[in-house]
């Protein structure tokens, strides 16, 4: 608002639609209303306001439009490859073949859907709990997937006799794709969608991919008749389509930009505040700790690994009576405890209980913890402590996370990372104590 002695001068907006200015004279009766929409000034903006959020770009998460570009051309790859492998398979079941039989077309499709659906079922049994915490990865994973089930499809065609066999295993790679890149674009969704409007970005989101896929019907409406003809050709749309896919995914994923920790991004965090963090004052940037993470699938044996909410067994397993009530006073003024076991000289695990008290900080807090002790492990020249000793690991990382825990929680404030939740995959043990 705008004051003067003679004039008000109010400017009103409606996202990004819709301006209204309010002139308020103190020397006339009426006021005067200067309108203006900017809404239908062009196709452009008639196209932007049918495909993008409502309150778009305020609505959404700064890295919003980068993201859906990728995206859009991803899902454009990955449609005309769709339409040349099913080619290969409405083919391969004896579409257009005189001696094919349609109840052994049918009996075909049906064990293949009926796989697929024990697929979907076992997939979301055993990896559903990990889509949140690691849902770049995991999205990542199930374009890759994608692209090897549509590769078996085009295979068909050189094992008619295996064909039954190998679009079962095509079917059921396509139902873990559906659920793991279905929960993960929901992960992406809430991550996107800023003004409490998760369903009008989802809805959006599948406009846009209804559109592409429109426009890659009509390209595959011209290009098929003269691909499939020859398989040379087929192969080489094959992989162009494929490469252009899986860079595209590769891209869209990594312009995602989270405030909130898994355990990636909370140790890359961890590891620099511990080498630079506390002494030069430089911290990492939401933005910097989402480049530096990894997309691709990580070491699955390593040295030393985190399991939070274990069971109390694990924080007992070969400790005395004694030592057991050693080590609950020192945790006396935590909500969690935390052990490390030494399995070997070269692997560790560490074991988290927390009580049913705890809250997003307690995890942060625990987390930090561990982060410590695994980099004492894997860093021979921090501080001395004595390494081969679990007490003593468990008491300096304890010692060390109560001195400095409030200045790491400042410094995540001063990055303007989300400390109101995270993403760390944690079991459902808890205990009192």
């Amino acid at each position: 608002m705008n004051v003067n002695r003679e004039s008000h001068h109010i400017l009103e907006t409606f996202g990004v639609t819709h301006r209204r200015i309010y002139h308020i004279k103190t020397s006339e009766t009426k006021i005067e209303t200067q309108e203006e929409n900017l809404q239908y000034q062009s196709l452009t903006s008639l196209f932007l306001n049918a495909f993008l959020p409502h309150g778009y770009p305020e609505s959404v998460s700064s890295d919003y439009l980068q993201y859906q570009i990728w995206d859009s051309l991803q899902a454009f790859a990955s449609s005309i490859t769709g339409s040349i492998c099913t080619h290969a398979v409405l083919k391969g079941v004896g579409v257009g073949d005189e001696n094919a039989s349609a109840i052994a077309a049918t009996i075909t499709w049906l064990l293949k859907d009926g796989v697929s659906m024990i697929g979907r079922i076992g997939f979301a049994w055993l990896q559903g709990t990990k889509l949140d915490s690691d849902c770049k990865k995991w999205r990542l994973f199930a374009d890759a997937l994608n692209d090897i089930a549509m590769f078996l499809d085009l295979v068909t065609a050189y094992f008619q006799n295996h064909f039954m066999f190998i679009i079962c295993i095509s079917g059921l790679m396509k139902s873990i794709v559906g659920v793991a890149g279905g929960c993960t674009r929901a992960a992406l969704t809430q991550h996107q969608a800023r003004k409490n409007n998760m369903a009008d970005v989802s809805a959006k989101d599948g406009s846009q991919e209804t559109l592409v896929n429109l426009v890659a019907l009509m390209c595959s409406l011209v290009i098929l008749p003269v691909v499939t003809k020859n398989m040379v050709l087929t192969w080489i749309v094959y992989v162009a389509m494929t490469s252009i896919h899986l860079i595209a995914n590769y891209l869209a994923i990594k312009s995602v930009v989270m405030e909130i920790f898994n355990e990636s991004r909370f140790e890359i965090y961890t590891t620099h505040y511990f080498n630079e963090g506390l002494k030069k004052r430089k911290f990492l940037t939401v933005s910097e700790v989402n480049q530096k993470e990894n997309l691709f699938p990580a070491n699955f044996i390593q040295n030393v690994q985190i399991k939070a909410g274990s069971s109390f067994t694990n924080i007992i397993h070969k400790r005395r009576c004694e030592e057991v009530e050693k080590f609950l006073k020192i945790y006396d003024t935590c909500d969690y405890l935390l052990r490390v076991s030494r399995i070997t000289s070269s692997k560790t695990v560490i074991y988290i209980t927390f009580s049913p008290k705890c809250t997003t900080l307690t995890y942060i807090e625990a987390f930090y913890q561990a982060c410590f002790v695994k980099h004492l492990l894997e860093h021979p020249h921090f501080p001395a402590v004595d390494k081969e000793s679990e007490t003593h690991l468990e008491v300096a990382s304890r010692e060390y996370t109560s001195k400095t825990f409030k200045d790491f929680t400042q410094s995540l404030e001063a990055m303007k990372f989300n400390t109101n939740a995270v993403a760390f995959n944690i079991d459902s043990w808890q205990a009192e104590w």
